[in-house]
């Protein structure tokens, strides 16, 4: 349960600054362009909210599975994962061709940092859970001939 908290409470918000307070500006920058850093932006945090509620509860499904298997590297399979879940809002838009641009890659930034971020806070408590022989299911006959082999 925390780790649900963890990813879609502050997951949006953390979305939202690395969107409009650390790519736009950035991007402004390379091209030359004046900086949009603005406070009024802040009126656009329910629709960060409304946009990254899945792709943030989609990465915290991910990241409490990789915990229970132990994987290595983990927050970094996170952020990939929530690089490519941070498209799920706009997968219409993307299907019809209304949104086709090499750009568009950049949106996915805005959720693999919180991903990552997520994923390093939820698991710094937690240790992995090991997997029984009971839980792989292929593996059980070969787990019970050896118990039978070893009797």
């Amino acid at each position: 349960m925390k780790r649900f908290l963890i990813f879609c409470l502050p997951g949006p918000p953390r979305g939202f600054v690395v969107g409009f307070w650390g790519l736009v500006p950035l991007l402004n920058w390379a091209t030359g362009a004046a900086s949009v850093f603005e406070w009024g932006q802040l009126v656009l945090l329910p629709l960060a909210y409304w946009m990254g509620f899945i792709p943030a509860l989609l990465a915290a499904v991910l990241d409490r599975h990789l915990t229970r298997r132990g994987l290595r590297w983990r927050p970094a399979w996170t952020a990939l994962f929530a690089f490519a879940a941070s498209f799920v809002p706009l997968a219409a838009a993307i299907a019809m061709g209304f949104l086709a641009s090499p750009w568009l890659l950049i949106w996915g930034l805005i959720g693999a940092v919180p991903g990552f971020i997520c994923s390093a806070l939820s698991g710094a408590s937690e240790r992995p859970q090991k997997v029984s022989a009971r839980g792989l299911w292929p593996l059980r006959a070969f787990v019970a001939q050896d118990r039978i082999s070893a009797k």
